[in-house]
């Protein structure tokens, strides 16, 4: 669990990079856009990895 955890937080500072790499080159730029595809990426599997830990923890009858 604690990988998970640490994976959390990478998607974290990736979503901060991408952010700033779209500030930087601007949302309507090319490279902007696909910045942006990336952040919405790694922000969807982040949701879809905390509702996936919390379904093992019911299922496991952990916490």
């Amino acid at each position: 669990m604690e990988a998970f955890t640490n994976r959390d937080r990478l998607l974290e500072n990736w979503m901060d990079a991408f952010s700033e790499g779209i500030d930087v080159l601007g949302i309507d730029s090319p490279a902007g856009r696909r910045l942006d595809t990336s952040r919405r990426f790694f922000a969807f599997v982040q949701k879809e990895m905390a509702e996936l830990i919390q379904r093992w923890r019911e299922q496991e009858g952990i916490g």
